[in-house]
């Protein structure tokens, strides 16, 4: 049979072409060696009633082009992906109840198309084994390496992705470096006497940050702590590591016991 030119691949022909295992591809993704995306359809993110379902993030010198075009036809799309029903949120808002937050800024409810899944997110589909059917749950998306404009999406809840919804695209394989080394954070194995020394300089650190002063750095969930982090550093154009919530938690002196277990 004739291999057809393909955009994207689904994980077993992207396996076949790069001739190893889908297992392996999940890998790749799950440690920051090959960009894996997911097709999210247009009922597939839940819609919240304060109309802030996920905060839409851009990079410093793209916000202008897209506010136009949010003011415009509040919406913004293209080959790739759409995402619409656009508001701005003009205050810091907490729910108490479930530990949901939202800064100041914009807000989207609905999304369609393609977008890439970070790294973290995808160790629970590579590790469920072969046989168990898991669904993709990122609280974070952003827009795949093709697209020339980078857009973040941050503080998702309930969305629920099928495994089988996941992709490859094209120029990720025919670029792919096999020479890449595999990045996933919390793998480096360090001294207690140096994660000690961190657990007392990162929060130090972090409350130089305007705001997170406010922020109770021993009582705050770790993960709310880190998906502020991640958004407000999104929001000044600053690209940080992927890094999983246990951590997160040495460095900011919790209990790593506390910590609870996966559940598949």
């Amino acid at each position: 049979m004739k291999d057809f030119p393909r955009i994207y691949y689904t994980l077993p022909m992207a396996a076949k072409k790069l001739g190893c295992t889908v297992d392996d591809i999940l890998h790749l993704g799950a440690t920051n060696r090959l960009e894996i995306c997911a097709y999210i359809g247009e009922n597939d993110l839940l819609i919240s009633e304060n109309k802030c379902s996920a905060r839409v993030i851009f990079e410093d010198d793209s916000e202008s082009y897209y506010v136009e075009q949010i003011k415009e036809r509040n919406v913004i799309d293209s080959d790739m992906y759409k995402i619409s029903y656009l508001h701005y949120n003009d205050d810091y808002v907490e729910d108490t109840d479930t530990g949901i937050f939202r800064l100041p800024g914009w807000y989207a409810n609905y999304l369609k198309g393609f977008f890439a899944i970070p790294s973290q997110y995808l160790v629970d589909v590579e590790l469920s084994g072969p046989h168990n059917a898991v669904d993709v749950k990122p609280q974070h998306l952003y827009t795949i390496k093709a697209h020339y404009k980078k857009l973040y999406l941050a503080g998702i809840w309930g969305l629920f992705i099928p495994e089988e919804r996941l992709v490859v695209f094209e120029n990720e394989l025919s670029n792919f470096d096999y020479a890449a080394k595999p990045v996933y954070g919390g793998g480096d194995r360090e001294s207690p006497k140096t994660i000690a020394k961190k657990a007392e300089i990162i929060p130090a650190l972090i409350k130089l940050i305007p705001e997170m002063q406010d922020v109770d750095l021993e009582e705050t969930p770790v993960t709310k702590i880190a998906e502020m982090i991640e958004v407000i550093a999104a929001q000044r154009g600053v690209e940080l590591p992927s890094t999983h919530r246990q951590t997160w938690q040495k460095y900011l002196g919790r209990d790593i016991g506390d910590v609870p277990k996966r559940q598949k």
